[in-house]
């Protein structure tokens, strides 16, 4: 399959990078009176910005990827489950003239398979499928729901990121203070490391339900994108 950049590629790399950027900037301006964004400005301090934010944006996606692989019902596992006889997302008839189509092309005609008791083929089958449909040009509605999932992906991962450093922020002025003085006092800046906490924690549900609902929308337009295609040869002949 050929690999093509794409508008979804960047900014599903730049957006969570970027939130990240400004996240240290406000922690470091409101609670330890550094303003950061002195160094962002001109042309050169936008380019060191940009080129951050990306960088930091593929360090995220990679830590959202190995997070959704370990723990979520994402895309991979769904490519093996619409498969499956036992699941209701694609019908009866059209799965049996799907698996036919996946097995015929990818398999060979002679292959007998199960997606029931074969996960690791259906997923085969599934990235075959994809880079099929890719390269034959008619994977613009699947790679766009890709590079959605992707983006709502890194939006989840540095959400979690923001919200573990503005507790440990919480708990580490706390902490100094309480050696310092002796006492806790509830400052605002206390209350607003929590307040932003609590914001993050509305934001890793949100984008958690989004890059669920964009991996089922991929894996769908995926194969049924092959499904199209395939029938439209069948019925040429």
């Amino acid at each position: 399959m050929t690999e093509k950049f794409t508008f979804y590629d960047f900014v599903g790399f730049f957006i969570p990078g970027a939130i990240f950027n400004l996240n240290i900037v406000i922690i470091a301006y409101f609670y330890h009176s550094l303003n950061l964004l002195e160094f962002c400005n001109g042309f050169l301090g936008s380019v060191i910005f940009i080129i951050s934010s990306y960088i930091i944006g593929h360090l995220i996606q990679e830590i959202g990827y190995l997070i959704t692989k370990r723990y979520s019902t994402y895309k991979v596992r769904l490519s093996h489950l619409f498969l499956c006889y036992s699941d209701v997302h694609f019908s009866e008839d059209f799965k049996k003239q799907l698996l036919l189509f996946l097995t015929s092309s990818f398999l060979g005609n002679e292959t007998e398979f199960n997606p029931e008791d074969d996960p690791r083929t259906s997923t085969l089958l599934f990235s075959l499928c994809y880079a099929f449909v890719v390269d034959n040009g008619i994977g613009k509605r699947a790679e766009n729901y890709n590079g959605l999932f992707a983006l709502s992906r890194g939006l989840f991962t540095v959400s979690g990121i923001c919200m573990i450093i503005h507790v440990g922020v919480f708990f580490f002025d706390i902490i100094s203070e309480y050696r310092l003085s002796g006492t806790i006092r509830m400052q605002n800046a206390y209350l607003d490391s929590l307040l932003m906490g609590f914001v993050f924690v509305i934001f890793i549900i949100v984008f958690k339900k989004r890059f669920n609902d964009y991996s089922r929308r991929f894996v769908d337009a995926v194969y049924r994108s092959f499904y199209v295609y395939q029938k439209t040869l069948v019925n040429k002949e």
